[in-house]
C-alpha cells in the first residue's frame, strides 16, 4: 500500500524554491499530515467514509497545466455561466484559456495563486495557512504541503463585485492527485457572490482541494 510513503517521496521531490515563510508552512503541514495519517472508520468525523481506496492508489501528481484542447467539451461540463466572472482551475492549475474575467473594481486582486505568491506575497502570506487547520485535518495539512497553485482574490475596503465570480474546477487526469487552494481575503464592507463548480473527465482521481476565506466586517 502507498499509502503516506508516496507521498512523502513525491514531497521530496516538490522542490525547495519560494520564499523562508512559505518552506516553513509547507514542511510544518507535510510533518502534521506525517503524524496524524489517514483517517480511518474509527475517528468520528470519518466514521461513513473509507478513505483507503485513495491510500491503496499510487496517485501521479500533476506538476503543470497542459491545455488540451477541452473547448467546447469544458462548456459542456458545467453550467452556463455567460453573466459571471470565471476562473478555471484544470488539474489543480490556473488555465488561463478557460478562463472569462472582465472588468473589475480599481483594488480588486483575482488571479492565480502562484502569481500572488510572486507579486503579492504581501496580500498572501498573512493569511495563508491561518483558517485552514493542518492539525486536525490530514487532507487539510496534506493539501497545505503541497500549496502552490489555485486561486486568490482580494477585495479592499467598500468594494461590491455585481457580476459573480465562478470558480471552477475540472480534473481530466486518470490516476492524478492535484490540491488546489483558493485563498479569499476580504476588506470592510465587501460583496461579492462566489460559486465553486467541480468537474472530472477521469476516470479515477484524487482532487484534495481547500478554500480559505478571510472576512472583514460586515
Amino acid at each position: 500500500m502507498p499509502g503516506i510513503d508516496a507521498y512523502e517521496k513525491t514531497f521530496a521531490r516538490f522542490g525547495a524554491g519560494g520564499p523562508r515563510w512559505l518552506l516553513d508552512l509547507r514542511r510544518n503541514a507535510f510533518a502534521a499530515f506525517r503524524d496524524q495519517g489517514f483517517p480511518t472508520l474509527r475517528d468520528e468525523d470519518w466514521r461513513f467514509t473509507r478513505t483507503k481506496p485513495v491510500q491503496e492508489r499510487d496517485f501521479a501528481t500533476v506538476d503543470a497545466y497542459r491545455p488540451n484542447g477541452l473547448g467546447g467539451k469544458f462548456e459542456e461540463l458545467t453550467f452556463a455561466d455567460a453573466g459571471c466572472h470565471r476562473v478555471t482551475i484544470v488539474d489543480g492549475h490556473f488555465a488561463a484559456d478557460l478562463s472569462r474575467v472582465g472588468d473589475l473594481p480599481e483594488g480588486v486582486r483575482l488571479m492565480s495563486l502562484s502569481s500572488a505568491l510572486t507579486n503579492h506575497a504581501d496580500l498572501v502570506e498573512p493569511h495563508l495557512g491561518r483558517i485552514a487547520d493542518i492539525s486536525s485535518n490530514p487532507f487539510v495539512a496534506l493539501n497545505t504541503a503541497f500549496v502552490r497553485e489555485g486561486v486568490f482574490l482580494y477585495l479592499p475596503d467598500g468594494v461590491a463585485v455585481e457580476e459573480p465570480i465562478h470558480f471552477a474546477f475540472l480534473t481530466t487526469g486518470t490516476g492524478t492527485v492535484s490540491h488546489p487552494r483558493v485563498l479569499i481575503v476580504t476588506g470592510r464592507n465587501t460583496e461579492a457572490t462566489i460559486i465553486e463548480s467541480w468537474a472530472g473527465t477521469g476516470e479515477e482521481y484524487f482532487n484534495n482541494a481547500v478554500t480559505e476565506i478571510v472576512c472583514g466586517d460586515n
